[in-house]
């Protein structure tokens, strides 16, 4: 079960994070310490406020579905979930059924997601892109549009304008070391197939596991298992590179494909 804070602020997470995504270490520490898992409560106001409480609540849910399952096309992901009537058997689905799908959050940020210009534009995007255009079946349509009627009058781009162009790890820009940071490490054991990589922050960590992680030598009949520690966050899961998507992912790769 996890705990709900209320009135959560900046203050109550590592430092390190800015006003998108302050939350979202508290993702990887609920994930990692079950028995102490903590996370804001779904804010009062509208989404489209820009408020950092607000920002944060959504943003976390963007990450998590980014980095933590490894999906680029989180409608896609989350219409499964949904259709597969919310499963709960991995500790990842059932974090995401505690936080968002109690709050509520899931159908608001679907319908988001799939009312941005690339998702309903085919011309918008080329085909390859991670969030190209593509027709919802029969019932997703008539939610969609039932969604529309009782949003009408809504902010159009609500929740924290982040992950429109569908980034993933794979995305990440070069992320800065500052001069007092520990520098990224990894170690690893051919013979079984896992590393460890620590870094300093975050954002460093997914940026290295791109990075670092691809440069691993080639583990014939077995992925690398990567466990992943950011030191101002703590462990944040292991992770393997999908043979299918490319894309790194924790937890099972059943549940990391329908999601791109």
């Amino acid at each position: 079960m996890v705990r709900r804070l209320s009135g959560a602020t900046r203050a109550a997470v590592p430092e390190g994070t800015d006003g998108w995504t302050w939350a979202l270490p508290l993702v990887f520490q609920s994930l990692a310490s079950p028995s102490t898992a903590r996370f804001p409560q779904r804010p009062g106001g509208g989404p489209h406020e820009v408020e950092p409480g607000v920002l944060g609540y959504w943003a976390a849910l963007q990450g998590f579905l980014t980095y933590v399952l490894g999906w680029r096309r989180h409608d896609r992901g989350l219409r499964w979930w949904i259709d597969k009537g919310r499963p709960t058997e991995d500790p990842h689905l059932a974090f995401l059924a505690d936080v968002w799908g109690a709050d509520g959050a899931v159908e608001p940020y679907l319908f988001w997601v799939q009312s941005l210009p690339q998702f309903r534009n085919p011309g918008a995007l080329s085909h390859d892109h991670a969030w190209h255009a593509e027709d919802l079946d029969l019932g997703w349509s008539l939610w969609q549009t039932e969604q529309e009627r009782a949003r009408a009058g809504a902010h159009p781009r609500p929740f924290g304008l982040h992950l429109e162009n569908g980034d993933h790890i794979a995305d990440l820009g070069p992320v800065a070391v500052g001069p007092r940071d520990m520098p990224p490490r990894m170690t690893y054991n051919l013979a079984s197939h896992e590393a460890v990589l620590e870094t300093q922050t975050l954002a460093q960590a997914f940026e290295r596991l791109s990075t670092m992680g691809g440069a691993l030598p080639a583990a014939a009949g077995a992925a690398w298992r990567i466990h992943l520690y950011a030191k101002t966050v703590g462990f944040l899961g292991t992770y393997r590179q999908s043979w299918r998507t490319g894309l790194w992912f924790s937890g099972p790769h059943r549940h990391h494909s329908p999601g791109n």
